[in-house]
């Protein structure tokens, strides 16, 4: 045993540790991991269930003081996270052997419509590379035309790979940066109540929206079809509704002036995904 005391019986009666003399196999050990993040923290499904079932209920509960049988939030975000990054990389993993398209966005119709580059006769992938890159004339802010050129080409490497590796590594930092001006947004709203009330509310918030998509992407995966699609429908409507309840439920006033403060907090929102993908999606190609 760790603490060097004579061991009576299968738990030592010193410092408590089991006595498992055989070697754990791969299988047991995947097991003892699962049994310790589960049934070891019964708070982890006891959260999950009313953080999907109950917008903004775990939200009151901390400020409520109940917070002993819930999962901490930041521990609840990072697990969200961790689990639905995890589904995007296996799923992304299992898809690798597809097909990749090609679009040239250099050549883009006045309809929108985007013609499909094909691989020219004897071109090496660096040099269909080369060619997209050039056609496609990207630009990277705080980089010269060729040092954009050179990132695209670095990022279109291998069917992308080292591009969506740099994304899966680069999307959670921004995701979490969005979280404090989330909240400074809806502090102007709800001036009187703490920042911190407001920043809890978005972890809590984002921590549904990444188990969400983590239940969808999955069953998409495994089904395909008309489940995918209606999927796809609730992955883009659902997460606004659950965060307008959420408002409701935390934040009670006047329901019309709820929802003009939603309309207010979902342009404020798009705006700063839109500013974050691009920053994000920038310096993922330019430090490649």
């Amino acid at each position: 045993m760790n603490c060097k005391a004579p061991l009576h019986g299968p738990y030592c009666s010193s410092c408590g540790q089991r006595h498992e003399p055989h070697v754990h196999s791969l299988l047991e050990f995947a097991a003892e991991a699962f049994e310790s993040l589960t049934h070891a923290d019964s708070r982890l499904w006891r959260t999950l269930w009313l953080l999907l079932s109950k917008p903004g209920f775990l939200t009151n509960e901390f400020f409520e003081g109940r917070r002993a049988r819930y999962l901490p939030p930041f521990r609840l975000y990072i697990v969200m996270s961790v689990l639905l990054f995890l589904v995007i990389t296996l799923i992304g993993a299992i898809g690798d052997k597809a097909d990749l398209a090609e679009v040239n966005l250099a050549k883009t119709t006045a309809d929108g419509n985007v013609t499909v580059s094909t691989p020219s006769a004897g071109e090496t992938e660096k040099e269909r590379a080369e060619r997209i890159c050039r056609e496609a004339n990207v630009q990277i802010p705080s980089l010269s035309e060729q040092e954009s050129r050179d990132a695209c080409v670095r990022a279109l490497r291998d069917s992308a790979s080292p591009l969506l590796q740099a994304l899966l590594h680069n999307v959670p930092k921004a995701l979490f940066l969005l979280l404090p001006l989330l909240a400074l947004v809806t502090q102007l709203m709800y001036w009187r109540r703490r920042y911190v009330e407001h920043l809890l509310f978005f972890i809590h918030n984002h921590a549904f929206t990444f188990a969400l998509y983590a239940i969808l992407i999955g069953v998409s995966a495994i089904f395909g079809g008309w489940v995918a699609g209606i999927c796809v429908m609730l992955m883009f409507f659902y997460p606004p509704i659950y965060t307008y309840r959420a408002m409701r439920r935390v934040f009670p006033q006047n329901r019309w002036l709820t929802r003009l403060k939603f309309g207010v907090l979902v342009f404020a929102y798009g705006n700063l995904m839109f500013i974050l993908a691009i920053a994000t999606f920038s310096y993922s190609v330019a430090t490649l």
